[in-house]
């Protein structure tokens, strides 16, 4: 097991108020759970953290996914990549909302994920290799040094 940190988002009081919840060392069970809870808004997206320390969360190795409802956005900041985005090679330039809660995000459909079996076995393949899932396509961009 290579994550060590699991933080979900959850917006209260209609969008308004929100507060994250970290897991540290949390069970394959506790990350599938939340992947399939994430709805959009009230659940709008979650890290999958290589780090139990709380502190730096913006410089933590992870792995993000966000939307649900059968959009996801999936991406990867490690291994000196910063959000290499998962591709869905049938997509288009639409954009897609996956966040609708507070700020909202959205991408091009050729970045979204519209199968939650996918998306929960890219994370199982993250939260056993620590690596990305060889079986889909990713986002090909320079890593950083």
């Amino acid at each position: 097991m290579f994550v060590k940190r699991l933080d979900v988002i959850e917006y209260t009081d209609g969008g308004r108020s929100w507060h994250a919840k970290s897991t540290a060392r949390p069970s394959w069970s506790l990350i599938e759970k939340a992947i399939r809870r994430l709805d959009k808004f009230s659940f709008p997206f979650l890290f999958l953290c290589l780090k139990e320390d709380t502190r730096g969360r913006d410089d933590d190795d992870r792995l993000e996914i966000m939307g649900g409802d059968g959009d996801y956005w999936v991406a990867g900041t490690f291994d000196g990549y910063f959000q290499r985005r998962f591709v869905n090679p049938g997509g288009g330039d639409n954009e897609v909302a996956v966040w609708t809660s507070d700020q909202g995000f959205g991408d091009e459909e050729r970045y979204i994920c519209h199968d939650v079996e996918v998306v929960v076995r890219v994370a199982r393949y993250f939260f056993d290799h620590r690596e990305f899932d060889p079986s889909v396509a990713w986002e090909d961009q320079p890593r950083r040094s």
